[in-house]
């Protein structure tokens, strides 16, 4: 599997077929969760203080980092100086 951050697609070859998916936002593991949240969750906050719907939906593998990326280490117990 090859992520390309530049322009948003992930390529992998499936059966010796290779495969590629385009996506708003792509990111690598050296991403922080600083750049996932601004990227992906401020404007949706954005628009619910402005009054419309919204939902930020995380889907992936169970182990790959979803509730760490959208919580953090400490399981939103603690708040950082970067929040």
């Amino acid at each position: 599997v090859m992520a390309d951050t530049g322009t948003s697609t992930v390529a992998l070859v499936a059966d010796g077929v290779p495969k590629s998916f385009s996506y708003d936002d792509v990111f690598g593991p050296e991403a922080t969760q600083q750049q996932v949240f601004h990227t992906c969750a401020l404007p949706l906050v954005s628009a619910v203080l402005a009054h419309t719907n919204a939902c930020l939906f995380a889907f992936g593998q169970t182990g790959a980092g979803k509730t760490h990326t959208m919580i953090g280490p400490e399981g939103g117990r603690r708040r950082g100086p970067e929040d």
